[in-house]
């Protein structure tokens, strides 16, 4: 299972863990029924945003909660938008196969047949964007202050607007053109302000005033980029800077501009400190990747200088804080063997490819102080000496209970069962609900036994083989790339780094036939094979599953 595969699977479980009813009553956007939705097929007037959604699904919630505010803000436009409203497919089922739609929520734009489907993340900007660009570049001109002071007020974190300022008043070629390329990048919002009243409150009232931005900065410039970032660890406003003025030069390609500001932004919109949320999978959950998880009940009240000063100091490292009430925090602290904790605590994660799971560190206490010198002390125990390592791991069984025909194996006993010893280690990787693992067991378990009482029939044998199994769900592995289940790896005693996949047959004569090729021991096949079961005098100290 390829990192894609693994954040998509991720994505998706937690929105069904997150479709549970809900208790608060969806208000303040109406809803409509079929009637309703084939007028809206006919209407040439104006484009009319359309929710679909189940009533006990609480994403549907959060959706209309963004929608609400869309629609306040689309109030300031003349932009010919009709309305906004919503359908419970559960109460109109002909609309399913209508728009081919089976998960829910779902959102479009629709104006006489014309019909656009969003297929982002439920964040507001991103949604604003979509419907923006449907629409006549108009729609991204600030004419009142109400309207910029909305969008500057906006709870959703790290939303990112870019504005542009023209002193010179409408440029409409020019803000065309920066519409397009700023619409393509997918990156951030795009406004632009010419009104000169609107521009001496954006820069005296807010840029000056509210966020203590130096003006002498812009006071010289006819037109000029700023970008806009709501983050609470991180500067609120940054100037496009002097080389990338070019953007404003019309005989400048759109292609280098689209480039060059794409960059810029990514840089830019990145925050020094995450807020932990499923819009960033990505980020965290990829190869190659390093995070610092700060993890509390109320992110509001961690130390915010202290994180600020350490993540401005090992910015190789993603910094990302969590709480521990929404859905996707929940699987967090699952995934970090976290069950019960009353103050804040931190935990790293490393992404290494072909890794399925990260390695987890953490810090020899948990009853630490979250400051700056703990944070870049645990941060420089783990760059130097990669300290507190800990993993998922079901109990050992004692010798005892564990001398059947097949090893069982768990993360704790992983290392000394396949690398320290001088033998060649043969293991089955598996997953508990994988149904074509219980339909293999029978057969690999046979295995096992044959080499068992063929080791004891056989005394010039040299039994150098271990046969093994592990639950590679409920323990984790980090030195195997495991793509599906069941897997079976062969550590050859020659060269245990580079284990060999079988790729072959489930069955049992081929499965022997290739470990004895591999590992060039003395077995019989036909010997192997002919095999009486019932003839076995070996008694089995733990009954397999």
């Amino acid at each position: 299972m390829t990192y894609g595969k693994i954040i998509l699977v991720l994505y998706f479980l937690i929105q069904l863990y997150s479709c549970y009813e809900i208790t608060e009553s969806p208000s303040e956007v109406p809803s409509i029924d079929m009637t309703d939705f084939n007028k809206i097929l006919i209407n040439n007037q104006g484009f009319t945003i359309l929710m679909l959604y189940a009533h006990w699904c609480s994403l549907s919630l959060l959706l209309l909660k963004n929608l609400k505010n869309i629609s306040s803000l689309l109030t300031y436009d003349g932009s010919g938008i009709a309305n906004i409203v919503k359908m419970n497919v559960l109460s109109n089922r002909g609309v399913i196969e209508k728009l081919n739609i089976y998960s829910y929520p779902a959102l479009f734009m629709i104006k006489k047949n014309i019909i656009y489907r969003y297929n982002g993340f439920n964040k507001m900007m991103d949604i604003l964007l979509w419907v923006y660009k449907h629409l006549d570049t108009s729609v991204f001109e600030i004419n009142n202050k109400t309207k910029l002071t909305t969008f500057l007020q906006l709870e959703e974190y790290n939303n990112a607007i870019l504005f542009f300022i023209s002193k010179k008043g409408p440029n409409d070629k020019l803000f065309k053109q920066l519409v397009e390329i700023s619409i393509s990048t997918q990156l951030a919002f795009f406004l632009y302000i010419t009104q000169k009243d609107i521009i001496d409150f954006f820069e005296n009232d807010i840029l000056s005033h509210q966020y203590k931005f130096n003006l002498e900065e812009v006071n010289d410039k006819d037109i000029y980029g700023i970008l806009f970032k709501k983050d609470d660890f991180d500067s609120y406003f940054f100037l496009i800077e002097k080389e990338l003025e070019y953007i404003y030069d019309m005989n400048v390609s759109k292609e280098l501009k689209f480039f060059d500001l794409s960059n810029w932004i990514q840089k830019k919109i990145k925050p020094l400190v995450i807020k932990f949320s499923e819009y960033y999978f990505p980020v965290l959950f990829s190869n190659e990747t390093i995070t610092l998880f700060i993890l509390y009940n109320n992110i509001n009240q961690l130390n915010k200088t202290a994180i600020i000063k350490s993540a401005m100091k090992h910015k190789h490292i993603n910094f990302a804080v969590s709480g521990a009430k929404e859905t996707f925090e929940k699987r967090l602290l699952s995934e970090l063997l976290i069950e019960n904790f009353d103050k804040p605590i931190m935990r790293i994660t490393e992404f290494k490819t072909n890794v399925n799971i990260p390695y987890k560190y953490k810090p020899l206490d948990d009853n630490i102080e979250i400051n700056e010198n703990n944070i870049d002390q645990f941060l420089n125990n783990y760059k130097t000496e990669k300290k507190y390592l800990y993993r998922k791991s079901e109990r050992a069984l004692d010798d005892e209970y564990n001398d059947g025909y097949v090893k069982i194996l768990v993360a704790d006993t992983y290392e000394e069962y396949i690398f320290n010893n001088e033998k060649d280690v043969l293991v089955l990787y598996y997953a508990l609900w994988c149904g074509h693992c219980y339909k293999f067991e029978p057969i690999y378990r046979e295995i096992g036994k044959r080499f068992k009482l063929y080791a004891s029939k056989f005394k010039n044998f040299n039994n150098d083989i271990i046969i093994g199994k592990i639950d590679a769900t409920n323990n984790d592995i980090y030195d195997i790339y495991i793509d599906g289940f069941p897997t079976i790896y062969l550590f050859t005693k020659i060269n245990k780094k580079e284990p060999i996949k079988y790729v072959g047959e489930r069955t049992l004569q081929n499965i022997v036939t290739w470990l004895r090729d591999q590992t060039h021991t003395n077995i019989d096949i036909e010997e192997f094979l002919n095999l009486s079961l019932d003839d076995e005098q070996i008694f089995e100290n733990y009954e397999e599953l």
